[in-house]
């Protein structure tokens, strides 16, 4: 009797060892598709926020070009361009500046100052043949589609500026050269609205080295110049935007980037970080990467949560059958 008793004991240990073991692996794919979902739908709301952005410039380009398009406004009146332009910046507070160039080079920008309000400023582009500006308008006349050109350091407003560049036409007639652009300041002052201390600091990056957005910027806006429109990582007084380049793959079970998106760990300062990043498209052939990072161990707790639930669960069956 022992002996069966033993027997159906083991038996019953093993059945339960291996139905607990399949639970655990599957947990762990669970786990790992989970932590793959939290960190996609992070990337996803700060990509959707920076991409709200963009997508401003587009519209109001759109609605620019279209109105030019039509005649609703004279070409030859200022004022009436004015207040287009301004009507087109007021609600959208991520604009810093619209700069429209007509076919004989005279051109009107309005431009959002250091204190939000609207400048006016009228130009010819032809007065300096060496200037950016006419280069840029010369090169893209004949550019029938919008987009957008690497960053621009404007000296009048002392910001680098990302401009979408859109030369209009009306079938085979030029109307001029238009360009919407949204400063670094801009950009940086929404990925700070999107930080969450510890979890996630959300970056932006012109290549590897050159900062488009980063919550502390404005630490190394000093160094800007026409030369060096971008400041480098080493600029910006942040440790771990600094010592990107000395982070390693991240191949660790239970968080898996989503598919498109690099995952990186870090350790600086005696603090461990997780770093995912990715390319996004939205200017072209500009190798521009959008990333966040925080410590791994915010990152991981909401997945640590859930083990610990499930270890306790499995426990508390065991003690049960028992």
């Amino acid at each position: 009797m022992p002996t069966l008793l033993t027997s159906i004991g083991l038996l019953v240990f093993l059945s339960l060892g291996t139905v607990l073991a399949i639970q655990w692996l599957s947990s762990g794919r669970v786990m790992t598709e989970l932590g793959g979902a939290l960190i996609n739908n992070r990337f996803n709301q700060v990509e959707t926020e920076l991409r709200k952005e963009f997508q401003s410039a587009k519209k109001a380009s759109q609605f620019i070009t279209k109105s030019l398009q039509a005649r609703a406004y004279d070409q030859d009146n200022p004022a009436g361009l004015t207040d287009l332009f301004k009507g087109v910046m007021i609600p959208v507070e991520y604009i810093t500046g619209i700069v429209y160039v007509r076919p004989d080079f005279q051109g009107i920008g309005v431009l959002r100052n250091a204190q939000g309000d609207l400048e006016t400023n009228l130009f010819n582009v032809q007065e300096n043949l060496n200037s950016r500006l006419y280069n840029i308008v010369i090169n893209s006349r004949d550019t029938r589609q919008p987009f957008w050109g690497p960053p621009v350091y404007s000296a009048l407003l002392k910001q680098t500026l990302l401009g979408l560049r859109t030369p209009i036409h009306r079938e085979d007639e030029y109307l001029g050269f238009l360009a919407i652009s949204i400063s670094i300041e801009a950009l940086s002052e929404l990925t700070a609205k999107l930080q969450v201390p510890d979890l996630s600091t959300v970056f932006v990056l012109f290549g590897e080295n050159n900062v488009i957005a980063h919550p502390n910027i404005q630490s190394g806006l000093n160094v800007l110049s026409g030369e060096r429109p971008l400041p480098s990582r080493q600029d910006i007084s942040n440790p771990v935007i600094r010592s990107l380049h000395l982070a390693e793959p991240f191949n660790r079970p239970l968080i898996k980037a989503p598919e498109g998106t690099e995952l990186l760990a870090l350790n600086v300062e005696d603090q461990d970080y997780l770093i995912f990043r990715k390319e996004i498209n939205e200017f072209g052939d500009f190798p521009v990467i959008l990333g966040f990072y925080g410590l791994q161990s915010s990152v991981g707790a909401p997945i640590r949560i859930l083990i610990g639930a499930i270890a306790v669960g499995i426990l508390l069956l065991i003690i049960a059958l028992v």
